[in-house]
């Protein structure tokens, strides 16, 4: 008998799988180790470009001469890496893996240093460090300056090839020569200075009208909204950028099993 007394008959009762239908799957794998990853840069992929201001700084030469200051940037750079692949059927299990790093260097990709342990096909990991950097600049007489360190956050993708070593659980060693690797990296770089200034009488007359909230006769171009924004007035306005002095990775330098964290650079 089924549902509403009906007989000999097939009826779908539930509206959703079962937990006596669920199934886990898993490969009949004791272990498995990945070496020798082969990336194609040549083919790399490059999107998502995003400038994003690391540090802000600004100072004020109330003097009648120049005035050289020097600014010091304390700044958070993240790197996140993935190792994934789009043919093969990984599951149920972690991997013994050594991978070389790819990274966005400007207009191009390439690697450095070395990722090796446990990883967990195609989960992210995140590496942050903080880094310290200084920049001078002449201010001249009566202005406000302000400088930004600013940079660009990408995403690139990466083929690649690798081998694949599996122990089975009869103890038959298996290795596979496979291609259908694909690395996605999220990384930081083109570190560059961006430097504003603005003529302090501007500046104290637009704290007067602020004041008194009456208009006033003044060159500006446009009043900031947010404390990150520069005052440009149109007849005093200078922007210039510079390469900065920035720290760099150095080559060889090897990731150990990294906890995952938050993708987002810091500011």
């Amino acid at each position: 008998m089924a549902l509403n007394n009906a007989a000999d008959c097939l009826n779908a009762a539930y509206s959703s799988i079962t937990s006596e239908s669920r199934l886990m799957m898993e490969e009949l794998v004791l272990s498995r180790t990945i070496y020798n990853a082969d990336f194609d840069l040549a083919n790399a992929i490059i999107y998502g470009e995003t400038p994003v201001a690391m540090a802000t700084a600004n100072a004020n030469n109330d003097t009648d001469a120049e005035n050289t200051i020097e600014f010091k940037f304390t700044y958070t750079e993240s790197r996140s890496s993935t190792w994934s692949t789009t043919h093969s059927w990984m599951v149920g299990m972690s991997v013994s893996a050594s991978f070389r790093i790819p990274f966005i260097g400007g207009t191009e990709v390439t690697t450095y240093g070395e990722f090796s342990g446990s990883y967990d096909w195609g989960e992210t990991i995140t590496t942050e460090k903080t880094l310290e950097t200084t920049y001078s600049v002449v201010v001249p007489p009566r202005t406000a300056v302000s400088v930004r360190l600013m940079a660009t956050t990408g995403t690139c993708d990466v083929p690649y090839s690798y081998y694949q070593r599996d122990v089975l659980y009869d103890g038959q060693i298996v290795v596979f020569q496979k291609d259908d690797g694909l690395y996605t990296g999220i990384n930081s770089y083109n570190f560059r200075y961006e430097v504003s200034t603005v003529d302090r009488g501007v500046l104290i007359l637009l704290s007067r009208w602020r004041e008194d909230s009456q208009p006033i006769d003044c060159p500006v171009a446009a009043i900031p909204s947010t404390k990150a924004q520069v005052l440009q007035p149109l007849s005093t306005s200078e922007v210039t950028t510079q390469e900065p002095n920035l720290p760099l990775s150095s080559e060889g330098e090897t990731i150990q099993e990294i906890p995952k964290l938050s993708l987002s650079p810091g500011v």
